[in-house]
């Protein structure tokens, strides 16, 4: 069971991580262009 908590905050903290880059390259390709 605590096992499986982990694995969900580590997947939880990879999807943040995923759309904070995503989001820097829309505001990035926004300037841009």
């Amino acid at each position: 069971m605590e096992s499986g908590a982990k694995g969900c905050e580590v997947s939880s903290l990879i999807f943040l991580e995923i759309l904070s880059r995503s989001f820097m390259v829309c505001v990035f390709v926004f300037m841009v262009w």
